[in-house]
């Protein structure tokens, strides 16, 4: 909804891996629900579509993917990306505060470690991809990750 006060004639399109979502989607905010679908990256992200993009989002989702998984996931992102548009990787995982971010996890998500654990990403992954990269750290308020999470940004070329 932030985005859209700002750039209220803006086309929205998107996929979750929940099929609640659907039902959140309010028409009479502007949302078509035919824009909108039920998938898991990587292989749900459909990249058949005529249709480019000129901002591409994943939030919150690479932590729980393979790395393997993301790499396939922002190859496809980058095919919904018009040229010069941006693919943005938010809330990654940074690879050099593992040693802080684990031992917060273990501490407030009871059962986190125990087979499983996020997947950590230093910034220098990004640039196997074909595009301009950046990164930057959350300056949000309260937002307790903020100096352990970082996004990815990639201007396709």
């Amino acid at each position: 909804e932030q985005v859209r006060l700002v750039y209220p004639n803006l086309t929205f399109a998107g996929m979750d891996g929940s099929p609640a979502f659907l039902k959140w989607l309010d028409p009479s905010k502007g949302y078509k629900k035919s824009n909108f679908y039920q998938g898991l990256l990587p292989d749900g992200l459909k990249v058949d579509t005529e249709e480019k993009y000129d901002f591409v989002v994943c939030n919150s989702v690479f932590q729980y993917l393979t790395r393997e998984e993301a790499e396939k996931t922002v190859t496809k992102a980058l095919k919904l990306a018009k040229k010069g548009g941006i693919v943005m990787i938010c809330d990654v995982c940074d690879e050099a505060s593992k040693h802080i971010e684990e031992p917060f996890m273990k501490h407030h998500v009871p059962g986190y470690g125990k087979g499983k654990s996020h997947t950590y990403y230093p910034k220098s992954w990004w640039t196997r991809f074909d595009g301009k990269v950046s990164y930057f750290h959350s300056d949000a308020e309260g937002y307790v990750r903020r100096k352990t999470r970082y996004q990815a940004v990639i201007q396709k070329v």
